[in-house]
């Protein structure tokens, strides 16, 4: 016959077996993944960013974890629909901004001229009316790099590939170039390597992410500058790169520079023209030609632009 003490001896060893497994059991199937979630989430924590999609747990927390991924995923989506809306507005603040000072400046001179009518000189009417041209000219400048933008976005235009030579292309950048760099005292340069191929591509596209490129280093180089472009050959390719002295781009700005409406400085953009695009248009024609365009900078050293067509 069992005695009480046995009783209770045997009572108390299964309470601490059934206790040692319970334990065994939080350890293997409840801490260990709470702690797992713990530092997913502390990591996205110190990130600043939602946490990536966690591994499912197996046990009694695999609910909470598919949870968890469910939310992170729609709350990603949330964040980059803010993220297109904000762009979006900051897209819209640019462009209503600089189609403000020219449509300023047209309404003003136009103003003037209907209230002086036939009293005014016309020497001081034709500066009127060049002046209501020159904006004019450059709004529609702007109007037809955006147009160009949303063709490139949608695919809608594409290169008429073509075999063309280089020195054609160089001596019409040196054309368009040329007596504006001498105007600004700067030293304005084309320099091309020995028998260069014939290059392969839309000599008209290319011509424009060139100008778009070379119009940038004149526009920030000051007077006593120096602007080379340089065309060099390499394996199956024609590398072109434009070289200036000017004032060159912070570090911080650097990856932002082929953005669209992206400035690095927003004054002094807006003292000499500039909308922003030009390196936009620029990049996306290298693309459509299956090229590369890089930009290195030394602050007040000067910038490199370079990209490469095919040959």
């Amino acid at each position: 016959m069992i005695s009480l003490g046995e009783l209770i001896t045997a009572y108390v060893a299964s309470f601490v077996v059934t206790l040692l497994i319970c334990v065994t059991y939080y350890i293997a199937y409840v801490r260990r993944p709470i702690k797992m979630l713990l530092v997913a989430l502390h990591a996205s924590k110190d990130k600043q960013e939602l946490p990536g999609q966690l591994n499912v747990i197996q046990g009694p927390l695999s609910s909470l974890t598919r949870e968890i991924n469910a939310f992170t995923k729609w709350a990603g989506e949330m964040n980059a629909v803010e993220k297109q809306k904000r762009i979006l507005r900051e897209i819209t603040a640019d462009i209503s901004h600089d189609f403000r000072s020219p449509l300023t400046s047209i309404q003003g001179y136009a103003e003037r001229l209907l209230q002086k009518g036939y009293s005014i000189p016309k020497e001081e009417a034709a500066d009127y009316l060049q002046i209501i041209l020159s904006n004019t000219k450059k709004l529609n400048e702007y109007v037809n790099d955006l147009l160009d933008l949303a063709k490139f976005d949608s695919s809608s235009i594409s290169p008429k590939f073509e075999r063309f030579s280089i020195s054609t292309l160089a001596s019409s950048i040196e054309n368009k170039f040329g007596l504006s760099a001498r105007n600004k005292e700067i030293s304005f340069s084309i320099q091309t390597g020995p028998k260069l191929p014939l290059a392969y591509g839309d000599p008209l596209m290319i011509e424009r992410a060139l100008s778009n490129i070379v119009e940038n280093a004149i526009c920030y180089t000051p007077k006593g500058g120096i602007v080379v472009v340089d065309f060099r050959k390499t394996f199956h390719a024609i590398q072109v790169s434009v070289k200036d002295t000017g004032e060159g781009i912070p570090p911080e700005d650097l990856p932002f520079v082929f953005d669209r409406f992206y400035r690095v400085n927003k004054d002094r953009s807006l003292k000499s023209g500039g909308t922003g695009l030009g390196l936009s248009i620029a990049k996306a024609i290298i693309d459509a030609h299956g090229g590369s365009i890089k930009l290195g900078s030394d602050l007040g050293k000067g910038t490199v632009v370079s990209f490469q067509i095919p040959a």
